[in-house]
């Protein structure tokens, strides 16, 4: 209300109740004056000691009445003080001194106090020589263990100790704060539990004995249903099959006590159009057995348009994908800095509501882009087999060619390699049942760690006699593979973030180069070696990192569990005949020169292989260039642009069983594996072949 006064904005009846309740407290504390008076005059002790309590009650009264009118207990204004005296202090005055010393305290940079801070913060205050001393002496103690604005969270712990201390003379123990958390290892990792694991731990409370589990052994070949008494397995099923991945009955216990299922990615092999034609039959398509509405021309014209219509999608879902990823990030930087606010309430509903459209969007875009592509890939298959009539009509037209009477070529005559990393030999394996007996051969790569092609006995027993056998499908590992499933492109992909994020890179690369390209004069080479000193101890703080020493001894320890599960899930496919292995002797890429692609080395495939199951190390001299049907020579067709096709292998001898039907064009490593496969099986059945 004084404030008002003073400004001029009191109404008539607000000056009127002013005025009143003025006169009213004024004429209360005459009155607590003159008893006051009339106490201390007494000279009676029972009278005394009698009135000292009513005087001090009285006098508590005034000052809570005075409190809360922003008034003294002498009735005048806090801001029109005079110079206190030095016999009392009020409570209110001490609070006002306590929160300039406060302010000083984060506000001011120096280490000491100056007297022109203190006389600009406390303007309306006329402080005592006892007020100035004491605090400055609270400024000059406490200032050494503030932190600064900007500086790290460690610099707190100056003032904790402080104030522990204190707290400590004092006799408040139990108030005292801790200088850092307790961590335990339980929080920092976490507990990996399988079916024997589980059996062991959790065996009695969630009675696995229910399911004929009886022991650690049970329930290794019992996986489901240990872990069936945990969780609803269909559900897990369904959940791992709707996202492409393959439940492997392992569980993480974080230390959050967080739990969490491991699985593998479960890729769904594609179905190629040109498959898809040879699953209608092996023999030439007869003419006219597919109807073409369209000519070629027409056709080239629609597969053109089909394919801008689909560059025009692939543009809208990547703009739509963009826009989604950032407004995510607008998303999560609101939600650290307006958090509580109702207006961010408002735009956090927005948010939401043009994240749900842009979703939609995308979704809409890749659902068009798929129908184009499945358009794209009809008009295509329609053209080709319009090619593939019009080209059989011309054939029909030409007479035979000579080279069908020409005998067949030589056999291809072995040589042994300059490049091997384990020689082939001769061993005594028993007695192999060959009706339940199936041999694999694996032809390592670059580009493919290592390609499979598995046969029966049967095939390759046909195919020795130079009769036609459709070749199964390869299967193929890639270096790719094996990052994947052993966790080291995620751990790479993390790493490289985060060196993007603690600039690194930079240091990495200023670390590369060569000092003394560089530099000219002495003064150059020491302040080159300052900067390389300084991008040192960045780096190998970063890789010191204790989340890359877990990384790092996650992936030594997974990975050897990796390899055993590809070779072990690989003999299971032919269960109940027995698997051989044939491998190829010459190695697995490692020191090749060629560059852009992963390469995985070592000799753990074969290593692993043998360790469960026969594995046969053979020749592979030239089994890439050799036909597995009339053992000729191949060749390599040539692509539209002249070069040629290094991944297809063709037989062109007339007298090839492959070649009479038009069957006779392979890929390259599929070939290899057969070949390989081949000669493992004339060695098992003692008659060399190729």
């Amino acid at each position: 209300m004084s404030k008002k006064r003073s400004r001029g904005a009191l109404n008539e009846r607000q000056q009127a109740g002013l005025d009143r309740r003025m006169s009213n407290l004024q004429e209360k504390m005459d009155f607590y004056k003159k008893e006051r008076k009339q106490i201390i005059s007494s000279k009676h002790s029972s009278s005394v000691e009698a009135q000292s309590s009513t005087d001090v009650s009285i006098a508590t009264d005034a000052d809570a009445a005075a409190l809360s009118d922003d008034l003294d207990s002498d009735g005048r204004n806090v801001e029109d003080h005079e110079e206190p005296s030095e016999a009392d202090v009020s409570a209110r005055r001490m609070r006002s001194l306590q929160g300039i010393t406060m302010k000083l305290l984060f506000s001011e940079s120096d280490v000491t106090l100056q007297d022109t801070s203190l006389k600009k913060h406390t303007q309306k205050l006329q402080l005592i020589d006892k007020e100035v001393r004491a605090m400055k002496l609270v400024f000059n103690t406490l200032k050494p263990y503030i932190p600064c604005e900007n500086a790290p969270k460690c610099h707190r712990l100056n003032i904790i100790l402080f104030g522990n201390e204190v707290l400590r003379v004092a006799g408040y123990d139990k108030f005292t704060m801790e200088a850092c958390p307790s961590v335990s290892a339980g929080t920092t990792y976490s507990l990996s539990l399988d079916a024997p694991s589980v059996h062991e731990l959790l065996g009695k409370h969630i009675n696995v004995k229910e399911k004929g589990i009886g022991s650690a052994a049970q329930a290794r070949h019992q996986k489901n249903d240990v872990f069936a008494c945990l969780f609803n397995m269909d559900k897990v099923e369904q959940i791992c099959s709707k996202n492409g991945i393959q439940f492997i009955h392992h569980i993480d216990i974080h230390g959050s006590w967080d739990v969490s299922l491991r699985g593998t990615t479960v890729k769904p092999r594609q179905k190629s159009v040109y498959e898809e034609r040879k699953l209608r039959g092996m023999g030439k398509t007869a003419p006219g057995s597919v109807p073409v509405q369209e000519s070629i021309d027409e056709l080239d014209l629609c597969i053109k348009n089909l394919e801008k219509e689909r560059d025009v999608q692939s543009k809208s879902a990547r703009i739509a994908t963009a826009s989604l990823s950032d407004l995510g990030k607008n998303m999560k930087d609101k939600l650290t800095q307006g958090y509580g606010d109702e207006r961010f309430k408002q735009e956090r509903h927005d948010d939401v509501k043009a994240e749900r459209i842009l979703k939609e969007q995308k979704r809409e875009a890749i659902k068009a882009k798929h129908d184009i592509l499945d358009k794209l890939a009809e008009k295509r298959k329609m053209k080709y087999l319009h090619q593939k009539e019009q080209s059989d009509k011309s054939a029909s037209k030409k007479p035979a060619k000579a080279m069908d009477k020409q005998p067949p070529p030589p056999p291809t005559v072995l040589s042994p390699t300059t490049r091997t990393e384990e020689d082939p030999c001769e061993t005594e394996i028993g007695t192999v049942d060959l009706e339940h007996t199936v041999v694999s051969g694996t032809d390592y790569g670059i580009v493919s760690f290592a390609t499979t092609v598995t046969h029966s006995a049967q095939q390759l027993s046909t195919i020795m006699k130079g009769e036609f056998v459709k070749l199964p499908k390869a299967t193929t590992t890639t270096a790719k593979d094996l990052h994947w499933r052993t966790g080291t492109f995620h751990f790479m992909k993390k790493l490289q973030k985060r060196k993007k994020a603690a600039r690194i890179s930079d240091s990495e690369a200023l670390l590369a180069k060569n000092a003394m390209t560089f530099c000219t004069t002495h003064d150059d080479l020491l302040a080159r070696y300052a900067k390389t000193q300084e991008a040192s101890a960045a780096v190998q703080a970063f890789y010191a990192a204790p989340w890359i020493g877990r990384a790092r001894r996650f992936l030594d320890w997974h990975t050897p569990l990796v390899r055993e599960g590809m070779v072990i899930q690989e003999q299971r496919r032919h269960k109940p005949n027995q698997l051989i292995r044939a491998i190829g002797n010459c190695g697995s890429g490692v020191g090749s020169r060629i560059g852009g692609h992963m390469r995985v080395g070592g000799k753990w495939h074969r290593r692993v292989a043998q360790r469960h199951g026969v594995s046969l190390i053979v020749n592979e001299h030239r089994t890439s260039m050799t036909c597995p049907f009339c053992g000729s020579c191949i060749m390599h067709p040539k692509k539209k642009g002249g070069r040629l096709n290094l991944g297809t292998s063709a037989c062109i001898n007339g007298s090839c069983p492959s070649v009479k039907i038009s069957m006779n064009t392979f890929g390259r490593d599929s070939l290899a594996a057969t070949c390989i496969a081949l000669r493992g099986f004339g060695q098992l059945v003692g008659h060399p072949t190729l």
